[in-house]
């Protein structure tokens, strides 16, 4: 098992990097330390496979999701398993720009019709995300159920940011009420 991780905290290899498990738009992931798998040799950011920095160094072999499935074995690191998202998401506003532009040339273009699809998808958890942010109240599970719903999408909502935010915030609020 192998990491790599830069003198900061951040790793060498990830800067903005995506993995398969994030899409490389969020720092406070891609600045994280990266574990090499042993079966394979594939790269992930800790946090996106369920393993944090101190089991990391504790471990002697590391074997990810893809490798245990192919060898029957169960995925030791985490549960719920880490989804796969291999690709980065573009955000609304580039999907509607580009719809926008695309609706001005006097062509058929196929993929039109499944990019609005998906930036309709992105609107509504967009719209559900901003109602969400302007309550005062909203219960931490109805927080962490739309940002599921909101990385779920090919098209990312604007407000997934915001809404990480305001759990990291909560978290680490509870955290000290806590302590």
């Amino acid at each position: 098992m192998t990491t790599a991780e830069s003198p900061d905290g951040g790793g060498e290899q990830s800067g903005t990097t995506a993995c398969c498990f994030c899409t490389g738009n969020d720092a406070a992931t891609t600045s994280k330390f990266m574990i090499g798998c042993d079966a394979c040799d594939r790269w992930y950011h800790g946090p996106c496979v369920g393993v944090d920095k101190k089991a990391a160094d504790q471990m002697t072999e590391y074997v990810c999701l893809f490798c245990c499935r192919k060898s029957g074995t169960p995925y030791k690191h985490g549960s719920p398993e880490p989804v796969p998202k291999m690709t980065r998401r573009p955000p609304l506003r580039q999907v509607a720009a580009l719809i926008e532009e695309a609706d001005k040339i006097p062509l058929s273009i196929p993929e039109l019709e499944p990019m609005r699809r998906l930036r309709g998808e992105a609107a509504a958890r967009q719209t559900e995300a901003s109602r969400v942010l302007e309550k005062e109240g909203s219960t931490f599970c109805e927080l962490l159920t739309l940002i599921a719903a909101c990385e779920e999408c090919e098209v990312e909502p604007e407000a997934l940011p915001q809404l990480r935010a305001l759990v990291t915030k909560r978290t680490a609020r509870a955290a000290s009420r806590d302590s």
